[in-house]
This record gives structure tokens, C-alpha cells and sequence, in this order.
């Protein structure tokens, strides 16, 4: 139709255009037209069309009558005082309140980002405010409640899906149909509705904008106004939303908040009720099935429904979850609300979504839902990527490339990068959904791809570096084998992680897992189709396997298993090696340590004497591997009471660690500090100091892992110290050291304990002996909970604790704890072997103090007796039994007997230590009385 020209020019509009100071041109840039078009507007040979009188009427911020935009106003412009005639483009009413959903009865939690969200939005009108997060993560519920809480904050409130620009064009249709402006609205463009929206928001205040789901910026730009005075906040997935708002993130609940939301939308609490109202057998429930479904308030909307609809009980869902957890992701309820997708739904569209635009994007995040999710670095994916296919790794060597799909996978919040520790971080239901929606074929794929490549750069190297390194890849080496259960068939890798991994949990002192791992590994070996037909290789790792095994049990202190394992090892090296093969001298030695261990030192001379020849011979008589054997042969000779071989031996070490390892490598300060401590013993304090001074003192005191090493060192100086009556300067050093273990390795170690225990032994020679019973009493719990109940380190702790107890007179608890000290050396050792002596002597001492000498004497002759039988007549163990006897004796005036103890304590201890040692001393005054 043609449209009606103006009788003359249009002064107004042309002295808006000029009072901006525009050219006609800049003013047709400003509304995407021509120049022409302004041209005739200005001069009257045409009118606008209502669509472009809008956005003339949002440019200047003026009103179609104010701008001349009619043309019966336009000819009566200069000349008539009468008001022209209504304006004939749709306005909106001063207010509106329009929300789409009810308000929801079970909306829990995030009460401080409500707050927060609400100052800040009154703070500053012209600021928009985005929630940002994972799909099911409540954004759109937390933007309903702040609009429902904040209600009479308004004059008005409009909402508005967001998602595409045709939905959003419809909905603002939508929206003026409701305000009675059919009848223009339907002869416009959809577009038409978002100006004339947008020009209401410019030319009124105090309203709330929200805009749902949104997934692109550009959809929504045309509806923002330029000026405004009200509030604006989105709802998207997207991470970055670059200038136009400043994001909100939606973290998961809390186990608290999860388990309220649960209990109220499964109707076992009441809206209003708190926990404390209901059984705690069911809180721990709730929050149970909260932390499986990651405190996503969508996930736990459906579990609520699921137990209201069917009356199901809580651990009955539990149960279900374990066994069909795909089906209840995916089982939505007969009443959603506003939410009909499930959120196994709702993320399955976004996998689909993203798999159709960016591959790339998908395989990491497939590849990072088998990872543990927490511990997903750069560094580790870069490690990995060689294993990670085709399509996965050249993105993963490509820093570019692996930013352009981390940033697609944010703007669906199907992933969070941690820019501080360069690490991603993917929700656990999210992982969950990934593999679940996977195919068997698939997902097995994608296990022997990070199988693999964990295998490959897990190192059995014992270095600081290598340490670090597997303690990075631990948790995703845990998280891989334990998926690995869930699978019908294990790559051939896997044999060997297992291993791997059972040895680097077994220095860190978690035996109970080291022990599992190699128990699968062996039964994943033994299932071979070619285990009848095994390769060398595999001959190998099986015995390295139990070589391991029997590491893991010595350790445990179960020595006939230990000792069983160590011996199946053997045979296989001895069946299929050379004696130049590493291996077998290896296993040789690992036999001989145990035997020493358990006092069959006949057996262990045998043993470690010919690992130590195997080992010279293979590798030479300087070379460092040595060191460790030569220890162990030290360790027998000062078990067999021969000091000066010890010490002559530990010499030899300390010189060949010095140098082919250097003075800081942890083989060198074990050896020094070995020979620290032979010195302390023989009571040559001043050079044992001297030595424990030098491996403490060389070391990077900023390097906590370093320091480590020097943990035996800062004990046995301050045991040192203990022992010459310098009690701050040992008690310093031993809470020092005890934390570095507590740093380094974890409260629960054997190495803390031994630290604990050593702290108690300090307190017991300052008098101090309640102090003394705390930490002793800490050592044996740690010892108890890392090694287990029945290990002769409790044992040996549990001794020393009785004899504490019997100091301070509480006899009742002191025979309990060595009664118990000793039935863990019967079951451990035998009663011939010099521990069970051991602790019979400290049991005699308690009698003894109890006044019940005639018992005391039993428990002490039958001590020495044993001492004699495994040690010889004259070994320096006997002395403290001999002593003790005669001192009893001394006691009952049974001066005949005492003598002969007596002296030959005192030749034993003469033998052994200088003529100012205390021992000796002590022996000396004993003879003096008697």
C-alpha cells in the first residue's frame, strides 16, 4: 500500500538529528537504513512505518508525538495550540508482574547468594547479573525464588525465555498480547516486540528483568536497553559472559542443604521442618544419596519424586541406585513442574548438542569422565595424550586448540578450569551420565586408553622427583582400577600398573590396599590364556609380584605369609634366571631381611651374604646398590653383638653413598644416620651427635619432601639428647620431626608413630610420665590403625607403655598392656624368640615394683633363658635381663645370687661400651652395693 506523504518537512525530527549532532547518515548507521530514507522522512515525502517510529521513538527517547512522526500532527505542527492527536503505537501499562511458574514449596538453600544477589543489584541499576552453571544446578529455580522473595522490591517483574531469538520473539509477542495490543502487534514483525519492550524499559523504573537459559549474547542484545533504571539478570549455562554481565556462579549444594531438599520433596520432613526433627538413621541416608547425586538440586528433585511416588524407603533407593542408577538419572516423575526433562535428559542434550559442533570438545570431556574429577590437570592430560587416540591427542599437544575446547565445554558448564592450578574440574554426575550413556564396546575403549597411559608413565623410580609424580597420578590410577570392576576385560596393561602401584602404596605405608592390588594382579596373571605358556616377562613380573606381596606382609608384620611369598618368588627367579639377573639378588635380599627380623640370624647370614656376592659380582664393588645390602649385613653383625663389624660395615656405606650418590642422597643419610646410631649405643655420644648434625644440617630446610629423609636422623638426635638429660633441645627436634611426617606422610604412617613413640621414651626419661602415657598411647593407636592390631611394632609399643603405666603404680593397666604386648609376640615370633624375652623381662620388672617378687623371678630367669638359647651366653642384649635379676635378688637379700649376675652384666656391658657409659656405671654401683 502506499504509504501517505507529509504535506510539509518534519522540523522536529531533523532538530533531534541535529541537536545530537549527527549527519543524516550517521543518524541512518544508528537504525539500519538508508540515507535516502532519512532524507525523505525529513522532508515529508514518506512516514516511517510503526516498526522504525519505534525505534526513532527508543533513539532519541522521545515520543512519536514529540518527534513529528504523524501527519496530520505534522501539518499542524507551527500552528495549532490543541494537543495532536493519541499516539498510535502500543504502550505498555506502568506496571506488570508476569512469572511463568509457581513459586516452588521445596526451594532450599542459597540464602547467602540470594542476599548477596539482592544488594548488589540494588547497589547499581545498570549492572546485569548472569547465574551461571550446570544444567539441573537450579539456576532458573534460584532466579524464580529471588523473584518471588523480592516481589514487593517491584513494580513490575518480567520474565522471558531466552534460549533462540524466535522463542524470545514470540514470548515478547506473547507478553503484549497480554497488555490488550493485539491488534498493532499482529500486523508487525516478531522483532517489533522486542523494541517495543525495550522501550518500555527505558522510559520506566524499578522493574526486574529476567531473561531465562541463556545460551548466546546475541539473541538477547536486541531487547537490552542502552539507559535504564531497573534490574536485569540471566539465566545461562555460559562460563564467560564477557562485558555484558558479571556472572554468579552455582556451586553444588551442600551434604546439609542436599539432604533437606531431599527430605522435604520425598515428604519425610515438612517445608519448614530441619533435620533435627527425624531420625538420624535417615538424615545419614539423605545425605548419603546426596553426595552420590553431587548435590544437583535437579537430580535431587527427581529422587524425591521417585521415593514419594513409589513409597520406597531411603536405603531402598540407596540400593537401587548402586545397581540401576542409568534408569533413575532418567526417570524424571509424573509432576516436574517446570522442569519436565530429567537430569539425565538435560545433559544428554547438551553431549548432543556439543558432539555435532565440536568433536574435539566431546572426546576430552569423555576422557575426563573417566578420571578422577578432581584431579584433572593440564600437565596430567598432556602425560596421558600419546595413549588418548587420534582425535584427542594432537588438540591435547595443541594449547590452542585444548583452550578452544575447554571454552566450548564452559559455555555449557559441562566443565570448570581452574586457571591457579591449571586443572578441569567435571561434575560427578556428569561423569556418571557420560559413561552410562556410553556403549560397553566404548566405554571399555576409553578405560584401556588412560589404563595405558597411566602404565606408561607411573615410574618405579624412587627418586624425590619420581615420587612426586606418582603421587600426582595416584588418585586417577585409583579411580581407573576401580571402574575397571564395572568391566568384563582388563588390557594387558593393567597387570603391571597394579604392581606399580601396589609398591608406591606400600612405602607410603597403605598395606591393606598394596596387598589387594597385588592379589588382582596376580588373579588377572594366573587368568592369562597364556599363563601355561607364560613369556619371560611375564615370569618376571609374576615373581616381582610376590617379591612385592611378601614386602607388603613383612611390613604387616605376618612373616610365615611374608616368608611364603618371598620363597614362591625364588623359585620362579631361580627357575628362570641367571644368577646375574637384578631380581634375584633382590629377592635374596628381601629373605635374608626377614629372617634377621625374626632373629633366624644363621639363615639371614646365609641369605644376605650371598645377595651381597651376587650383587658384587653383577655389578661391581662400587656401585651404589650396594649400599642398601650393606646396611642390612651391618644391621646382622650388631644383632649378633658384633659392634665393630657393624661399624666397620656402615663406614664402608656411608663412604660409597657419599661417593656415587652424593652427601644429600636419601642412601647416604640413612647411612650416616645408621652409624649415628650404633654410636649413641655404644655411648659415643659426641660422634654420633656430630654425625646426626651433618644429615640434618645439608639439607634445603625449605624442601619438606627433602627433609624427609632426615626424619631418622632429627629422632636419634633427639632421643640423643633425651639420653644425656638435654630434654628441650630432644623434645624440640622429635616434635620437629613429628611434624614433617604428619606433613609428608599423613597422621596415620608408621613413621608418625614411630615419632610419637620416640617423643613418649623422651618424656619417660624426663619423669615426665603422663605426658609419656599420651603419646605412647597415640603411637600404639597409629601403629594399630596403619599396620594393624597384631604387628610387633604394637607390640613393642605396648611394652614400653606397660612399663609406664607400672611406673605411675597403675599396675592393673600396666599387666594388661604387656600381657596383650606379649601375646602379640607369641603369635608373631614363637616363645623362643628374643622379643617374646623382651617383653617377659619388662613383665617381670612390673612384679617386681608390685612387690611380688616371686613372680618377678619366673618371669625373668625364663627371659634370660630364652636370651641365651637364641643369642649365645655373652650377647649385649642379656645385660639389662641380668641386671634386673640381680637387682631383685639384692632386694630379697639374696646376696649369692645377685653377685654372679652382677658380674656378668658388668662384663658384657664392659665389653660393649666405654668405662663412663651409664650402663656400665649402673652395673658398677649395683657390684658396689652388693
Amino acid at each position: 500500500m502506499k504509504k501517505t506523504a507529509h504535506t510539509g518537512t518534519n522540523q522536529r525530527l531533523r532538530a533531534e538529528r541535529l541537536r545530537k549532532h549527527w549527519s543524516q547518515q550517521e543518524m541512518a548507521d544508528h537504525l539500519g537504513v538508508s540515507i535516502i530514507t532519512i532524507n525523505r522522512w525529513e522532508r515529508g515525502a514518506t512516514a516511517p512505518s510503526p516498526y522504525f517510529r519505534l525505534k526513532l521513538c527508543s533513539l532519541f527517547g522521545k515520543s512519536a508525538t514529540e518527534l513529528g512522526l504523524f501527519p496530520d500532527e505534522q501539518a499542524e505542527q507551527d500552528t495549532s495550540p490543541e494537543p495532536g492527536p493519541p499516539i498510535d503505537h502500543p504502550q505498555l501499562p506502568q506496571q506488570l508482574k508476569y512469572l511463568p511458574y509457581r513459586r516452588n514449596p521445596f526451594f532450599t538453600g542459597r540464602e547467602a547468594l540470594l542476599e548477596r544477589l539482592h544488594t548488589r543489584l540494588q547497589a547499581s541499576s545498570t549492572q546485569i547479573y548472569a547465574l551461571c552453571g550446570l544444567g539441573g544446578i537450579g539456576k532458573t529455580q534460584t532466579a524464580l525464588e529471588y523473584a518471588y522473595r523480592y516481589y514487593s522490591a517491584y513494580q513490575s517483574i518480567l520474565w522471558l525465555p531466552a534460549e533462540t531469538t524466535e522463542m524470545l520473539a514470540r514470548r515478547c509477542q506473547g507478553l503484549a498480547r497480554r497488555l490488550g495490543t493485539t491488534t498493532i502487534l499482529e500486523e508487525q514483525a516478531p522483532e517489533a516486540s522486542l523494541e517495543l519492550v525495550r522501550t518500555w524499559l527505558e522510559t520506566h523504573e524499578s522493574w526486574l528483568l529476567i531473561l531465562d537459559n541463556v545460551e548466546q549474547v546475541a539473541v538477547i542484545e536486541p531487547l537490552l536497553p542502552s539507559l535504564f533504571n531497573g534490574h536485569i539478570l540471566l539465566t545461562t549455562r555460559a562460563q564467560a559472559t564477557g562485558p555484558l554481565a558479571q556472572h554468579i556462579d552455582l556451586k553444588q549444594m551442600s551434604d546439609e542443604e542436599s539432604a533437606l531438599l531431599l527430605l522435604r520433596r520425598a515428604k519425610y520432613l515438612a517445608v519448614s521442618a530441619s533435620l533435627h526433627t527425624i531420625k538420624e538413621q535417615d538424615v545419614y541416608e539423605a545425605r548419603a544419596i546426596g553426595k552420590l547425586l553431587g548435590g544437583l538440586p535437579l537430580a535431587l528433585d527427581q529422587a524425591g519424586a521417585y521415593i514419594e511416588e513409589t513409597g520406597c524407603s531411603l536405603a531402598d533407593y540407596l540400593a537401587r541406585y548402586q545397581r540401576h542408577r542409568k534408569d533413575l538419572l532418567a526417570r524424571r516423575g509424573s509432576n516436574p513442574m517446570e522442569h519436565p526433562l530429567s537430569i539425565a535428559g538435560t545433559i544428554s542434550l547438551c553431549i548432543e548438542r556439543l558432539e555435532q559442533e565440536q568433536q574435539a570438545a566431546a572426546e576430552l570431556l569423555y576422557c575426563c569422565s573417566f578420571l578422577q574429577r578432581e584431579g584433572i590437570t593440564e600437565e596430567l592430560l598432556s602425560l596421558l595424550a600419546p595413549e588418548l587416540g587420534i582425535q584427542l591427542a594432537p588438540v591435547l599437544s595443541d594449547p590452542l586448540a585444548l583452550d578452544d575446547a575447554i571454552a566450548r565445554l564452559r559455555a555449557l558448564s559441562l566443565l570448570y578450569r581452574q586457571a591457579t592450578t591449571h586443572s578441569l574440574v567435571v561434575h560427578s554426575l556428569v561423569q556418571a551420565i557420560l559413561r552410562d550413556a556410553l556403549p560397553q564396546e566404548q566405554q571399555g575403549t576409553w578405560l584401556a586408553r588412560i589404563l595405558r597411559g597411566l602404565n606408561r608413565v607411573f615410574t618405579e623410580e624412587l627418586s624425590m622427583e619420581g615420587l612426586r609424580l606418582n603421587e600426582q597420578l595416584l588418585p586417577q590410577v585409583l579411580q581407573s582400577l576401580e571402574s575397571l570392576k564395572q568391566t568384563h576385560s582388563a588390557p594387558p596393561e593393567t597387570t603391571s600398573l597394579l604392581y606399580k602401584a601396589a609398591r608406591y602404596l606400600a612405602l607410603r605405608g597403605q598395606y591393606v590396599q598394596a596387598e589387594s592390588f597385588l592379589h588382582r594382579a596376580l588373579e588377572l596373571l594366573h587368568q592369562s590364556p597364556q599363563a601355561s605358556t607364560r613369556r619371560q616377562d611375564e615370569a618376571n613380573l609374576e615373581a616381582n609380584l610376590y617379591n612385592c606381596l611378601g614386602l607388603v606382609y613383612e611390613a604387616r608384620g605376618a612373616y610365615q605369609q611374608a616368608e611364603q611369598a618371598y620363597t614362591r618368588s625364588l623359585e620362579l627367579l631361580e627357575g628362570t634366571l641367571s644368577a646375574e639377573d637384578p631380581n634375584l639378588s633382590e629377592a635374596l635380599e628381601n629373605s635374608g631381611r626377614l629372617a634377621l627380623e625374626q632373629g633366624r640370624l644363621p639363615q639371614a647370614q646365609h641369605l644376605l651374604q650371598r645377595a651381597l656376592t651376587l650383587r658384587q659380582h653383577n655389578l661391581g664393588p662400587g656401585h651404589p646398590h650396594l649400599v642398601p645390602l650393606i646396611k642390612l649385613v651391618a644391621n646382622l653383625a650388631y644383632e649378633q653383638g658384633q659392634y665393630q663389624q657393624a661399624e666397620t660395615l656402615l663406614l664402608h656405606a656411608v663412604a660409597l653413598s657419599q661417593q656415587t650418590l652424593g652427601p644429600t642422597h636419601p642412601h647416604t643419610i640413612e647411612s650416616i644416620s645408621s652409624l649415628a646410631t650404633i654410636y649413641k649405643l655404644l655411648g659415643h655420644y659426641q660422634q654420633a651427635e656430630e654425625l646426626y648434625q651433618q644429615t640434618i644440617l645439608q639439607l634445603d630446610g625449605d624442601d619438606e619432601t627433602a627433609r624427609y629423609s632426615t626424619i631418622p636422623s632429627l629422632r636419634g638426635l633427639g632421643l640423643l639428647y633425651g639420653l644425656q638429660g638435654q630434654y628441650e633441645r630432644a623434645i624440640a627436634l622429635l616434635k620437629q620431626a613429628l611434624a614433617i611426617c604428619q606433613r609428608v606422610v599423613g597422621h596415620t604412617h608408621p613413621d608418625t608413630a614411630e615419632s610419637l613413640r620416640t617423643l613418649g621414651l623422651v618424656y619417660r626419661l624426663q619423669g615426665d610420665l603422663s605426658q609419656a602415657e599420651a603419646f605412647l598411647c597415640r603411637a600404639c593407636a597409629v601403629f594399630a590403625s596403619s599396620l594393624g592390631a597384631n604387628h610387633p611394632e604394637v607390640g613393642a609399643c605396648l611394652n614400653t607403655l606397660g612399663l609406664v603405666y607400672g611406673l605411675q603404680e597403675k599396675y592393673a593397666q600396666a599387666l594388661e598392656t604387656l600381657q596383650q604386648s606379649n601375646q602379640i609376640f607369641l603369635e608373631v615370633f614363637s616363645d623362643t624368640h628374643p622379643q617374646f624375652a623382651e617383653g617377659l623381662a619388662t613383665l617381670g620388672m612390673i612384679y617386681s615394683l608390685q612387690g611380688d617378687a616371686a613372680q618377678a623371678e619366673k618371669l625373668l630367669k625364663r627371659a634370660l633363658l630364652i636370651q641365651e638359647q637364641a643369642l649365645g651366653s655373652d650377647h649385649p642384649a642379656l645385660a639389662n635381663t641380668l641386671h634386673s635379676l640381680a637387682t631383685l635378688y639384692q632386694e630379697q637379700g639374696e646376696r649369692e645370687l645377685a653377685l654372679p649376675l652382677a658380674q656378668r652384666a658388668l662384663a658384657i656391658r664392659e665389653r660393649v661400651w666405654d668405662a663412663d657409659h651409664p650402663e656400665v656405671l649402673s652395673s658398677r654401683a649395683l657390684l658396689a652395693n652388693l
